[in-house]
């Protein structure tokens, strides 16, 4: 009996239903792989973007921390409207503008004073020298506020010298420590603040003036988001990158909001374009931080095409353009300022 082979049209017809198979699965597998990359990228900037949220909150739930509110009612725990830092470098706290690969986009600047040290009262306080209870551990060429005892009057100065001696003051229950110091520009509260009497004050140290922002770095050529600490040895001569250390490239947009508690109606008002805030009562900063991933991502896995962010800013801009095929995430935050809208002592 004669054996019958396939015929062309067979060996056609299964080599095409191979070739469909083979072009389904590397379909899938590549849709997949999409996939992955995208779960990847956002669970990524999901986790960058809660650990920067931490670090700015732990920062800004110490505002004020030290620098409360001045005799003229103003509150110098947070930097307002475009303000210039000791080394020299200009930022602006709401609405700048940041070129960078998705357009004009506007960026916020945070500007946060605190003191992160020991808290000593102040025994004994002269012209060029005074004493504290003994335990602060300062040390020589610390950068610490003296903060008067009424609280109205706040400034920075250098320590030059500190030694246990015997006190000189009726603050102290046992122990003293004498200090020299020279008053410097970091911070005052007003411009009586260097004439005032800190005796019965407090010393606050570590006094540090942390300053966010967004800049563009040219090596990679992605905006970044760079946390400076100013004055304290590393110099920030322009809001660049070459001020402050980077956190996190990839940063499209920092938005920052301040609210005014309203004792009276329980109202938080919008106090986020005033140049101070000199009313004492209870402050709250949100923060609105927007990442952008690395991988290109194709139409149906990645966010509408604009994004709305907060005071009317988009991303990419402007508002009602196109997309650039790159995935962001938005995070949010808010945080209540735990040095504002105490009770001054009088």
């Amino acid at each position: 009996m004669g054996r019958r082979g396939y015929t062309l049209v067979e060996v056609v017809v299964a080599l095409m239903i191979g070739m469909f198979v083979v072009a389904a699965t590397f379909t899938f597998a590549t849709e997949q792989v999409r996939l992955v990359d995208f779960t990847d990228d956002r669970i990524g900037l999901q986790q960058e973007g809660r650990a920067i949220l931490s670090l700015i909150t732990a920062d800004l739930r110490q505002a004020g921390l030290g620098v409360g509110y001045g005799a003229d009612g103003r509150f110098g725990g947070l930097r307002r409207g475009t303000f210039t830092v000791v080394d020299g470098a200009t930022f602006q706290a709401n609405d700048r503008m940041l070129n960078g690969p998705a357009g004009a986009v506007p960026t916020d600047d945070l500007g946060i004073r605190l003191t992160r040290g020991e808290i000593r009262t102040v025994s004994r306080f002269t012209t060029s020298e005074g004493q504290v209870c003994a335990g602060g551990r300062f040390r020589s060429g610390d950068r610490v506020l003296l903060l008067s005892r009424d609280a109205r009057f706040a400034t920075t100065a250098e320590l030059s010298s500190v030694t246990p001696d015997a006190c000189r003051g009726g603050f102290c229950v046992s122990g003293c420590e004498t200090f020299n110091y020279t008053l410097t520009d970091a911070y005052r509260s007003g411009a009586d603040a260097d004439a005032a009497d800190y005796e019965g004050g407090e010393l606050f140290g570590g006094f540090q003036e942390v300053v966010y922002f967004v800049a563009m770095d040219p090596e990679l050529g992605t905006p970044t988001l760079r946390r400076a600490e100013i004055g304290t040895g590393d110099p920030c001569v322009a809001a660049d990158a070459t001020c402050g250390s980077a956190m996190a490239r990839g940063v499209d947009s920092l938005q920052v909001r301040v609210w005014l508690l309203n004792e009276a109606t329980g109202v938080w008002d919008d106090v986020t374009n005033a140049i101070s805030i000199d009313e004492e009562a209870p402050l709250r900063v949100d923060l609105e931080l927007v990442l952008r991933g690395e991988t290109d991502l194709r139409a149906g896995y990645h966010e509408p095409a604009v994004l709305r962010l907060a005071a009317d800013a988009c991303v990419p801009a402007p508002c009602g353009g196109g997309g650039d095929e790159h995935h962001r995430e938005v995070l949010r935050t808010s945080v209540e300022l735990r040095n504002a809208g105490r009770m001054r002592i009088q």
